[in-house]
């Protein structure tokens, strides 16, 4: 916004027992899908972090899929899934 970048992020710090996203969740999102309706399906990321904004604004989520550190992170732009990528945290 007037030339100036503009971001956030966040880590979810989980105090409670951790539940990690089923890869057949991740496998049944679908490009296009739109963030919120992610959000819904899958409960908030792990982490995430977002720049930009408006149309140009880039989100992108971490979802923990196991506890060996296995993730996949979901990239969004305008508010609607454009890839998904298995990584791993550690």
């Amino acid at each position: 916004m007037d030339g100036h970048a503009i971001g956030k992020g966040y880590v979810l710090k989980h105090t409670t027992h951790r539940q990690y996203t089923s890869v057949e969740s991740i496998n049944s999102l679908n490009p296009g899908d739109s963030y919120e309706s992610v959000i819904q399906r899958l409960g908030e990321p792990d982490s995430e972090s977002v720049t930009g904004s408006g149309d140009m604004a880039a989100t992108s989520a971490l979802y923990l899929t196991s506890k060996k550190g296995a993730a996949v992170n979901l990239m969004f732009t305008g508010g609607q899934l454009q890839s998904k990528n298995q990584t791993t945290t550690k």
